[in-house]
C-alpha cells in the first residue's frame, strides 16, 4: 500500500498546485478586471460633469462651479468628487490631496489616474479630469474611489475559488484514493504475497485478478511461470532421486571392491587367530594339562574368538549399505579406527596415523560411514602407489581456510583430513583429471576409475571440498576439508 499512499499523495498534490494556481490567477485577473471597471468609471464620471462644472464657473464664477460639484457628492457613492487648482501654492480646500509632484502632467490630456495612499495610508484610486474655465486658472475635477469595494469584491471571490477548489481537492482525493485501492494498491498487495510465497518455494495458490489490464496480464503470467516452475521442479527432484540412487549404488560397488582387496588380508590375519585357537583346543582335549593351565588356554582361544569376531564385524560394517546419517564425530578416533582395520592388509608400505597437535579429539558432522569411505579410498591409493614399500601419514588438523572459488563462502574454520604417501606420484597432465569417473591410470582390471569421484562426490555433500598435489617420483598429498562442528 505504500505506492498507493505515494500515488495518492502526489496527484493530491499535483491537484492542489493546479488549484492554488488558477485560483491565484483568477482573483489576479479579477483584481485587474475591477480596477480598469473603476478607471472607466471614474473617468466617464469626471468627463460627464467636467462641462456642466466649466459652464458654471464661466457663468457664475467659481463658488457657483463648488455648488454644482457638492450637489454631485451623495453619501452613497462611491467616488468622492472635488473642485481642486492644480497651481503651485494652492490653499485648501482647492488643494488636491496628493502633492502636485506626484500627478501626472494634464497637458494635452483628457484625465489621468492615479493609484497612491493617502496621509492615513489608506490606498485609493484618484482620477483628475482638466477644466477649461478661462482666465489662466488651472482647475480640475479631482475624483477619488476607495478600493474597499475591490477588496470585499475580491475576498468574496477568493473565498469562493478556495471553496471549489477545496470540494474539487476533496472529491479528486477520495476518488484517486478509492482508484489507488481497489485497483493498484491490493492487486498490487496480491501480486506481492504471490511473490513471497515463490521465494519460500510455494507455487500453488495461483493469483487470481478480474478484469483485463496490465496487472492481470502480470498475474497470469506469474501463474504461468509457477506453473511450469513446478513442473520443472518435479523434474528436478526426479533427476535428483535417480541421481542418489545411482550415487549410492556406486558408492557401495565401490565399497564392495574394497571388500574384495580386503578379503585376503582379513582371511589371513585370522588365519593366525584360528591356528591359536585350535593347538589351545587340542591341549586341552588331551586332559593332561593342569587346572590353572587349562583356565589360561580357555582365556586365550576367548581373546583369539574376540579378535576374529572384531576384525569380521569392521569388515561387515564397512561393506553394509546405510542411508547417510550426520552426527558429531571424532574424526581422529574414526581414522585410527580405518587404520588399524587396513592394516591387516599385506602390503611392504605402512599407515601412520600423526597425533594431533593439541592431543584432544577433532569434531565434524559428518556421517561416519562415508567418512571412513574416503579415508579407506585415500588409504588404499597411498598403499598401492607404494609397490616397494614406504609410509603414508595421515594427519588431521583444524586451520582456518578459504573455500575455492565459486562457492561464494567467506573464511572459516574447517578440519583438514591429509593423506601423503611416498609413491610413483602423478602426472602433472593427470591431476585435471584425477576425480574423473571412469578415469585411471592403474592396469587392466586392477581399478575402475570410481574411486576418487566417489570420494570428491562424498566430500562435496558434506559441504567440503578436496585439493591434490603431486610430483613424480616423489608421492602425492591428498587434503579433505570439512567444515569443523560448531562447539
Amino acid at each position: 500500500m505504500r505506492l498507493t499512499v505515494r500515488l495518492v499523495g502526489w496527484v493530491v498534490l499535483g491537484i492542489l498546485a493546479l488549484l492554488v494556481g488558477d485560483a491565484f490567477l483568477f482573483v489576479r485577473r479579477e483584481r485587474e478586471v475591477l480596477r480598469e471597471d473603476m478607471r472607466a468609471q471614474a473617468r466617464q464620471l469626471g468627463q460627464s460633469l467636467a462641462t456642466p462644472v466649466a459652464d458654471a464657473w464661466r457663468a457664475g464664477g467659481e463658488a457657483a462651479a463648488d455648488r454644482l460639484v457638492g450637489e454631485s457628492n451623495r453619501p452613497d457613492n462611491a467616488v468622492w468628487i472635488r473642485l481642486v487648482r492644480l497651481e503651485p501654492g494652492a490653499q485648501a480646500p482647492r488643494s488636491p490631496e496628493l502633492p502636485l509632484a506626484r500627478i501626472p502632467s494634464l497637458a494635452g490630456a483628457s484625465d489621468v489616474t492615479v493609484e497612491a495612499e493617502d496621509s492615513e495610508g489608506e490606498r485609493h484610486l484618484y482620477t483628475y479630469v482638466p477644466l477649461s474655465v478661462g482666465g489662466g486658472a488651472k482647475a480640475a475635477l479631482e475624483l477619488r474611489e476607495d478600493f474597499t469595494r475591490e477588496e470585499r469584491l475580491l475576498r468574496a471571490t477568493r473565498d469562493r475559488v478556495l471553496k471549489i477548489a477545496a470540494a474539487f481537492l476533496a472529491v479528486g482525493a477520495i476518488g484517486v484514493w478509492v482508484f489507488g485501492v481497489h485497483l493498484l494498491g491490493r492487486p498490487l498487495q496480491r501480486l506481492i504475497e504471490k511473490t513471497r510465497r515463490i521465494r519460500d518455494g510455494d507455487l500453488s495458490e495461483p493469483v487470481r485478478l478480474l478484469g483485463r489490464n496490465e496487472l492481470s496480464d502480470l498475474a497470469r503470467s506469474l501463474n504461468e511461470a509457477c506453473e511450469r516452475l513446478a513442473e520443472a521442479d518435479r523434474t528436478v527432484r526426479g533427476e535428483s532421486e535417480r541421481r542418489i540412487a545411482a550415487v549410492e549404488a556406486l558408492r557401495h560397488a565401490d565399497r564392495l571392491k574394497t571388500v574384495g582387496q580386503l578379503a585376503a588380508g582379513v582371511a589371513h590375519e585370522l588365519g593366525t587367530p584360528l591356528n591359536v585357537v585350535s593347538g589351545r583346543a587340542r591341549l586341552i582335549a588331551t586332559g593332561r594339562l593342569p587346572v590353572e593351565e587349562e583356565r589360561r588356554s580357555a582365556q586365550v582361544i576367548e581373546e583369539q574368538a574376540g579378535r576374529m569376531t572384531s576384525i569380521i564385524r569392521g569388515l561387515l560394517d564397512f561393506a553394509r549399505r546405510g542411508a547417510a546419517r550426520r552426527q558429531r564425530t571424532d574424526l581422529c578416533a574414526l581414522a585410527r579406527r580405518t587404520i588399524g582395520f587396513l592394516s591387516t592388509l599385506e602390503h611392504p608400505g605402512r599407515l601412520v596415523l600423526l597425533p594431533p597437535t593439541d592431543g584432544g579429539p577433532i569434531d565434524a558432522d559428518v556421517d561416519p560411514s562415508q567418512i571412513e569411505q574416503v579415508l579407506t579410498n585415500l588409504c588404499l591409493n597411498a598403499l598401492e602407489a607404494m609397490p616397494r614399500g614406504g609410509t603414508a601419514e595421515v594427519e588431521i588438523r583444524r586451520i582456518r581456510a578459504v573455500p575455492p572459488h565459486p562457492s561464494g563462502r567467506s573464511e572459516g574454520s574447517f578440519v583438514r583430513l591429509s593423506v601423503r604417501d611416498e609413491g610413483v606420484g602423478i602426472p602433472e597432465e593427470n591431476l585435471p583429471e584425477v576425480f574423473d569417473p571412469f578415469f585411471t591410470t592403474k592396469e587392466v582390471g586392477r581399478g575402475t576409475g570410481l574411486g576418487l569421484a566417489i570420494v570428491h562426490g562424498i566430500v562435496q555433500d558434506h559441504g567440503g571440498w578436496i585439493d591434490v598435489r603431486s610430483e613424480v617420483g616423489k608421492g602425492s598429498r591428498f587434503e579433505v576439508f570439512l567444515p569443523e562442528a560448531a562447539p
